[in-house]
């Protein structure tokens, strides 16, 4: 959907300590999200909702659930993400803050975000 040219084959999904959560509406994955582990961070990338679940709420259900997660995982760690720019604002709903300038992915503008408060 986004025409990136990359693929994202980053080996990191097979770490023992990854997680993938995923959230289903009427026996259908609509969107996903992956927790991984920094050094001294947790962080969540790929959070992708299905087009046709856009607006639902399944989004935000989805990402209140990693956060609670994130939470029981490692609450002394702050958490962090690269949100694409135009989604820093729905970031921010949940507590998230720029903590970068923006900068290029695949062509597309994003931003590192920090949530300090993990508990």
């Amino acid at each position: 959907e986004q025409n990136c040219p990359y693929p994202e084959l980053d080996g990191r999904d097979l770490e023992p300590d990854s997680e993938q959560l995923w959230v289903t509406v009427d026996d259908e994955v609509a969107g996903t999200i992956r927790i991984l582990r920094d050094a001294d961070a947790l962080r969540i990338g790929r959070v992708v909702v299905a087009a046709k679940h856009r607006g639902t709420g399944a989004a935000r259900e989805l990402f209140a659930y990693a956060l609670e997660r994130c939470a029981q995982i490692a609450p002394e760690l702050k958490l962090v993400l690269d949100a694409q720019a135009p989604l820093q604002g729905w970031y921010g709903s949940f507590g998230f803050t720029p903590v970068s300038e923006v900068f290029y992915e695949d062509g597309i503008p994003h931003v590192t975000m920090e949530l300090t408060n993990n508990a």
